[in-house]
């Protein structure tokens, strides 16, 4: 709708002065003001910011004017009072009644609505960020009203800038009610001459200038009321708590989450402490603000007063002064926070020119001008019967987008916003199986994953991150395919499963690689850089494997390390293999042979120990393909302590050398035996025998020398 399509009378000519004895008028969009007769009116929800409806039976005597179904939604307004110090209000047509013809006339009965029904019926979920409740309030505003009415700001420059701010399931004008009360603000309609302005303040006496005196005179049969008097008043004080604790845990704030408290300063009697609890996040200072308004709220409904009187001007935000009460603690200034009103001028419009006049009276409830008026804060829209849709952002798609605590910035699936990447959420945090101080666990997620969200304390402000979410774009690691794996794998690759398929199970943990692998395939097989599968099933499957392909391999114990197995061990390297033991090494055959064979030389060496080989009950064997050294820088020896002991050269000769000197001694009474048959024979007693076919001596000079030479 724009401004042409409004109302066409011209400025405000339409409340110009009284025809008789009418009062009342209503100005519809398309009908002369003239050609309308109000007969009768009755307000309801006439409130501090609500939606104030009026019914209106009217007759319209001009009746190709008149198109009902084209009006619901346009301007319309009604005159309470014409003239000299005129009244008006104003809203849009919400529905019209058509009754039939009567005296050449249209009845009907026109439903005219505050401009704020405009936002009643309009749900939306949207998200605000680092906005303040004026800021949001004005905006929502401003897109439903357009030009039906102005909406003015005039309180609230104090009010925080919230992180996020949240419309979730709840209509417009719920929602701006609710961001507003819990800042200590509210909406207040103000009438012009020509249109209502939606007022944004924390002051209700300052919505509006217009102050009202009015006397108590209690009607009698001498006595009848008029516009500037009251002819019925009463004042009440209700009991209402004392005090009021607002209490939360963010934990944003986890050293300042203490609780808000505030005392009522009403001399007004109370009793009983108003306890709520995670109704708005941001630490004990805002906790603090909430109790405070809490308790102006309380004050607010502890006392007032309320009138009947037939005076026009009436309205919430207007002043009043009362006057002449017999009760003098009565008499003072109020600020109106409701009306009802109801007028009546059929008789005026039917019996003719000075038959009768209009009557009208109003029914207004006051609150003591010293008293702020405040809105008791609505509870959030709670999503603890559901959960919020998100997807977590960050610049890099490669890599988690973290702060220092490990949060996370997601955007609301119902978020359309035009927010930079990363910037559509305060940090959310991410709730986790386990997890303590220094220890815990975090699988971190890469932006555009879909996650499903909890609210704190059903707050969707403060959304927590549950969990991921899958989708086409986004497949379970488990499908049927794979239904028998319980399955964890990284984005790069790694991989652990527990795999439960009948006769095949197995446990498999299995790396990625730089070329993508996803570690382990939908048959539960590992592939990649290397892994550990652990098979079961029947009993020829079992095995364990510990595979690296790519890379190296590195077992570390800080102490002991058992390796042990069942059946037979292999050890296969392909390049060389170094073992290097601090301290002793034993290796020992319990039942079988000890081999060991080298494709070219064998080395055992003791850098400055002995080097010990011994069979406790079996032989010992050292054997060479080709030539056999034994060497030591040492003496060397060697003792056969119960047996014989053999030196032979099966094909060549064999060599004895002693470089100082050379000793061959047997044993007591034992003899030496010399050559193949024993030619040279030296006996246990000293004595020495050359036997043989034929003895040669051959030397230089032979001396000979004994005690007797006998021949044979």
């Amino acid at each position: 709708m724009t401004g042409s399509d409004v109302l066409s009378d011209a400025g405000i000519s339409w409340l110009a002065g009284a025809l008789g004895h009418e009062q009342f008028r209503l100005r519809l969009q398309g009908v002369a003001a003239e050609h309308i007769d109000v007969e009768t009116f009755e307000s309801s929800d006439y409130t501090v910011g609500g939606d104030y409806a009026f019914r209106i039976g009217v007759g319209i005597r001009s009746s190709d004017e008149l198109d009902p179904d084209a009006l619901p939604g346009t301007q319309a307004s009604l005159a309470l009072q014409v003239g000299e110090g005129s009244v008006a209000v104003h809203g849009v047509v919400a529905c019209i009644e058509m009754c039939g013809r009567q005296n050449n006339r249209r009845e009907a009965v026109v439903h005219l609505r505050s401009p704020l029904t405009l936002l009643d019926g309009v749900r939306n979920h949207r998200v605000f960020r680092r906005r303040t409740a004026p800021a949001i309030a004005r905006e929502v505003l401003q897109d439903a009203l357009d030009d039906v009415a102005a909406v003015v700001v005039e309180g609230g420059d104090e009010a925080p800038e919230q992180p996020m701010v949240v419309q979730n399931n709840e209509t417009d004008l719920a929602f701006v009610r609710r961001v507003l009360a819990r800042d200590g603000l509210f909406l207040a309609l103000r009438q012009r001459d020509t249109e209502a302005e939606v007022v944004i303040h924390d002051d209700l006496a300052a919505v509006t200038d217009t102050s009202v005196a009015l006397r108590y005179a209690r009607q009698s049969g001498q006595v009848r009321g008029s516009r500037d008097t009251v002819d019925k008043m009463r004042v009440w004080g209700g009991l209402e708590p004392s005090r009021a604790t607002m209490s939360d845990f963010d934990p944003a704030y986890p050293d300042h989450s203490g609780p808000g408290e505030a005392s009522t300063s009403s001399d007004v009697a109370g009793a009983g402490t108003l306890r709520m609890f995670g109704q708005r996040g941001g630490g004990q200072d805002a906790s603090q603000a909430l109790a405070d308004v809490h308790m102006a709220a309380l004050d607010t409904r502890r006392q007032g007063a309320e009138i009947e009187t037939e005076n026009r001007a009436l309205a919430p935000g207007v002043t009043v002064e009362i006057s002449e009460h017999p009760d003098d603690a009565v008499n003072g200034d109020y600020v109106v926070i409701s009306t009802y009103q109801k007028g009546d001028q059929a008789a005026v419009l039917h019996g003719g020119t000075g038959v009768g006049r209009p009557t009208y009276r109003c029914v207004a409830r006051l609150l003591p001008a010293n008293v702020p008026y405040r809105e008791a804060p609505a509870d959030k829209p709670s999503v603890s019967g559901g959960l919020l849709v998100g997807e977590v952002e960050g610049d890099d798609k490669d890599k988690a987008h973290l702060d220092d605590e490990g949060a996370y910035r997601i955007r609301f699936a119902m978020d359309d916003g035009d927010a930079d990447t990363g910037q559509a959420s305060p940090p959310v945090r991410m709730s986790q199986p386990y997890g303590g101080k220094d220890y815990g666990m975090h699988f971190p997620l890469l932006p555009k994953t879909k996650v499903a969200m909890a609210a704190l304390n059903g707050d969707a402000e403060r959304p927590v991150i549950l969990g991921a979410l899958s989708t086409p774009r986004q497949p379970a690691p488990v499908n049927t395919n794979n239904r028998y794996q319980h399955l964890l794998r990284t984005p790069g690759g790694h991989a652990l499963c527990l795999n439960d398929k009948p006769g095949g199970q197995r446990v498999t943990l299995a790396a990625g690689n730089a070329r993508g692998s996803k570690g382990i395939d939908a048959d539960g097989n590992p592939k990649g850089a290397g892994w550990l599968d652990i098979q079961a099933g029947d009993q020829e499957a079992h095995r364990v494997e510990l595979v690296t392909e790519e890379g190296a391999m590195q077992l570390h114990a800080g102490e002991d390390m058992e390796v042990r197995a069942g059946g037979n061990r292999q050890v296969t390297v392909e390049g060389s293999q170094d073992t290097w033991v601090k301290g002793d090494v034993t290796l020992r055959s319990e039942e079988g042979a000890i081999t060991h064979a080298a494709a070219e030389a064998l080395e055992m060496t003791t850098d400055s120990g002995d080097l010990l080989l011994e069979t406790t009950d079996g032989d010992v064997q050292i054997q060479a393909g080709d030539s056999l050294h034994l060497q030591a820088r040492g003496p060397m020896s060697a003792t056969s302590e119960e047996g014989s002991l053999s030196l032979v050269a099966g094909d060549g000769m064999l060599h004895v050398h002693g470089e100082a000197g050379l000793t061959i001694q047997g044993g007591v009474d034992q003899d030496i035996h010399v050559g193949r048959d024993a030619g040279l024979v030296i006996r246990g007693d000293g004595s020495v025998v050359l036997r043989g076919d034929m003895v040669e001596i051959v030397a230089d000079e032979i001396v000979q020398s004994a005690d007797t030479i006998s021949e044979n």
